[in-house]
């Protein structure tokens, strides 16, 4: 995905309705742990909500402190940010 995209990194996360949680494993340089975010906050929360994409940044430093943020290296300086809904063949 990240050779499509031309992107450094990428997550793609998925749903759990029980725990009312989205979770994904972190990148390698993160050492593939697994990280989990609340359903409705911040940027992951409103594309899910919305089902629209959300597209941010494109130099500089973005500040995530009012949205999104959940990155493991804290060294990684994030530049610009593209979060995109992918439903599965029954609409969810």
């Amino acid at each position: 995905m990240k050779s499509l995209l031309e992107s450094d990194r990428c997550n793609i996360w998925l749903v759990d309705e029980a725990k009312k949680e989205l979770w994904s494993l972190a990148g390698e340089s993160a050492g593939g742990i697994e990280v989990r975010h609340k359903m409705g906050e911040g940027i992951l929360g409103h594309v899910i909500d919305s089902g629209k994409v959300v597209k941010m940044g494109g130099g500089g430093n973005l500040d995530l402190s009012s949205g999104f943020d959940v990155r493991v290296d804290s060294d990684y300086k994030t530049t610009s940010l593209l979060c995109v809904p992918i439903w599965n063949v029954t609409g969810r």
